[in-house]
């Protein structure tokens, strides 16, 4: 079943919704007992910068120039450490975020673009979450991995990652919420070097629960025939969402459960109010909040 967005010719800005069905080896033709149309909770991204880095707490030596870590433009924050040094705290805070407020966090991604001066010679010490200003959560400092000699990207959590902590849309929205690294030199070879930071990036992956479960439009599908009658295949949600058959579609019985509509891939059914209906920027697509199902007649 495919359902789409189909533009009519130019002069015409009104949208229509398709129902159209794929063929399958030697399948014919596809029988519908029913389609429901709903809004449904789906996962969203937002995804932000700093606008403000600073250097805090303890350490052997400072970030200078912290708020360069905002933008990736080769303008980098750096420290300078000795053997078996670690930095201050590289804190980023501020990313300005709108998660709305009947979200659910699903999980927090970060990205830090930095590289050491020398090969083998930084890795982290402490990578952390900030709420409320203070770091929590688990560190998830890779302890293992030296720094590259050239500006790389390293990633952190994930999209169903908490960090080991739970988080309100609130508590992601504030200006104190962000990150801090800690930098290690974490070996006695070569005496002192910088490790240096480019970007830091964090996404909050969310679902929107606030359009959970709103029925936009439901088909059965179950009108004794269709014969391009405008307002013809009837929305049974009421909210008058009703529909045309084009290009010959119509209703046929048996259906899988009882009368369906039958579609044989050229032909569809047409919902002229689609603006309204889903909204001037949606599409149906792997990535919308709409869903297609089917329901008992």
């Amino acid at each position: 079943m495919i359902v789409e967005n189909q533009k009519k010719s130019k002069g015409d800005d009104s949208r229509n919704f398709r129902m159209t069905a794929k063929l399958v080896v030697i399948v014919l033709y596809t029988l519908l007992s029913s389609l429901l149309l709903s809004s449904e909770a789906f996962a969203l991204t937002q995804v932000a910068s700093p606008g403000s880095c600073s250097s805090t707490g303890s350490g052997d030596d400072n970030w200078s120039n912290p708020d360069r870590a905002r933008v990736s433009d080769n303008n980098r924050a750096d420290t300078r450490l000795d053997d078996w040094q670690d930095s201050e705290l590289l804190e980023c805070t501020d990313f300005g975020f709108s998660i709305p407020v009947a979200a659910t966090i699903d999980g927090i991604s970060v990205r830090i673009e930095r590289r050491a001066q020398v090969d083998n010679r930084m890795r982290d010490r402490d990578l952390q979450l900030i709420k409320g200003g203070t770091t929590v959560g688990s560190n998830y400092a890779d302890t293992t991995t030296w720094f590259p000699t050239s500006d790389t990207y390293a990633s952190y959590g994930g999209a169903a990652d908490l960090w080991g902590t739970t988080w309100t849309p609130a508590e992601i929205n504030a200006g104190n919420f962000g990150v801090g690294l800690r930098v290690r030199k974490d070996t006695n070879s070569g005496g002192n070097t910088r490790a240096y930071v480019d970007h830091v990036e964090i996404t909050i992956h969310y679902t929107d629960s606030a359009v959970s479960a709103a029925l936009l439009a439901a088909y059965q599908f179950d009108e004794f025939s269709w014969d391009g009658s405008p307002g013809e295949v009837v929305d049974s949600s009421g909210n008058g969402n009703d529909g045309t058959s084009i290009g010959g579609a119509t209703t046929i019985e048996p259906g899988r459960l009882c009368r369906a509509g039958i579609f044989d891939g050229s032909n569809y059914v047409q919902v002229s109010n689609l603006s309204s209906l889903l909204g001037n920027t949606a599409t149906l697509s792997g990535s919308s909040p709409y869903r297609v199902g089917s329901l008992p007649c």
